[in-house]
């Protein structure tokens, strides 16, 4: 296949600081979908492995070194398990650590760096899910996209990776590859439901969570009870913070956060959450509580910024006869954004009774 065309300069003055073109050059990545090379282009490997790569990329050698001798010594699947479960669990832990630490840096900074940072994020959030839709769903497939998304690769071509390349950099053998798969699967499974049917490239799928679903997790359960099968997506829109605005526009990016003293963030971002989490309920072999809970939140948060005066037209969700979430499927039965834009699937995915 011939390479994609080169990279447009974005649309920015000529004096703009660099990470606002850092960020500009993920989402350019992401538009043209090119989602692995989002995944290792120079912004998102700084976000993704911290200041120290040269470290990431010694402990990662350590790792499999360790695993590999181990396996030939005899101690076999379960020895090989063990090590590389929780090398794969050290260097997610690691991730979150870098995003918390560059998020700290860029509020320090001031300025633009802040929302710089959170596009940047949400933007290696949406590669990395849409890398596995790709990879499982649409294709065409990428067999050449590395295991892990957050491994160190060589920095010096990141910048000029596409993805017939993004087999660069440090290498997983096979049995480290489904070790660490095996452990992304595992975390993948809540309340007792696991994943079913074959799963490609699983670890970009709780990449994604991470970076999108956590981050607006605890956020999105506190508009939900505990119990719930009696959550409604109404209750929670009435418990959720409403964006300080008196004219009623959608504010693209707030100056500040929601929530006082919180750190401002793009509403999109909860969007994005809740079409991690509908993928992620489509993967198990039943309908997960957590989920549904997550969902209704994350809804309530995307409609209280989208739509902050408008009811939910259509929106289905709650414990009466035939209730549930609902996402998709025909007419009434998506969550409007606005007055034309709706989060919908194929096939619809209902929780609760009916």
């Amino acid at each position: 296949a011939a390479p994609p065309p080169p990279l447009q300069p974005a649309s920015l003055p000529p004096k703009a600081a660099h990470s606002c073109r850092a960020a500009a050059d993920v989402v350019a990545r992401v538009r043209r979908g090119d989602y692995v090379s989002a995944l290792l282009c120079p912004a998102a490997r700084a976000l993704l492995l911290g200041a120290d790569t040269a470290a990431v990329a010694a402990a990662f050698a350590a790792d499999t070194t360790t695993a590999a001798a181990a396996a030939n010594s005899g101690g076999g699947d379960a020895t090989l398990w063990a090590a590389t479960g929780e090398a794969a669990a050290a260097r997610f832990a690691a991730v979150e650590a870098a995003v918390e630490a560059a998020g700290a840096a860029a509020d320090a900074a001031g300025g633009v760096e802040p929302a710089a940072h959170e596009l940047v994020v949400l933007a290696v959030g949406v590669a990395a899910l849409n890398a596995f839709t790709q990879a499982n769903v649409t294709g065409p497939d990428l067999r050449g996209a590395p295991p892990c998304p957050c491994l160190p690769s060589h920095m010096e071509t990141a910048s000029r990776v596409t993805e017939a390349e993004s087999d660069q950099g440090p290498s997983m053998n096979a049995d480290a590859v489904e070790a660490w798969n095996k452990w992304a699967k595992g975390q993948l499974s809540l309340d007792g439901e696991d994943l079913v049917g074959r799963c490609y490239l699983p670890q970009y799928l709780y990449l994604a969570r991470v970076l999108l679903v956590q981050r607006c997790a605890p956020r999105a359960h506190k508009l939900v009870p505990a119990d719930v099968t009696t959550a409604s997506l109404a209750a929670a829109r009435a418990a959720a913070p409403k964006p300080v605005s008196t004219s009623g526009r959608v504010v693209l990016w707030p100056d500040t956060g929601v929530v006082p003293g919180a750190r401002a963030v793009a509403p999109s971002l909860t969007w994005w959450a809740a079409r991690v989490s509908l993928v992620h309920q489509r993967l198990l072999s039943g309908r997960s509580p957590s989920l549904r809970g997550a969902m209704l939140g994350l809804h309530a948060l995307t409609l209280a910024a989208y739509a902050p005066n408008n009811a939910a037209p259509g929106a289905r969700a709650g414990g009466g006869p035939g209730g549930g979430l609902s996402l998709g499927g025909g007419s009434g039965d998506g969550f409007s954004l606005d007055g034309s834009r709706q989060i919908s699937a194929t096939q619809p995915i209902s929780s609760g009774d009916g």
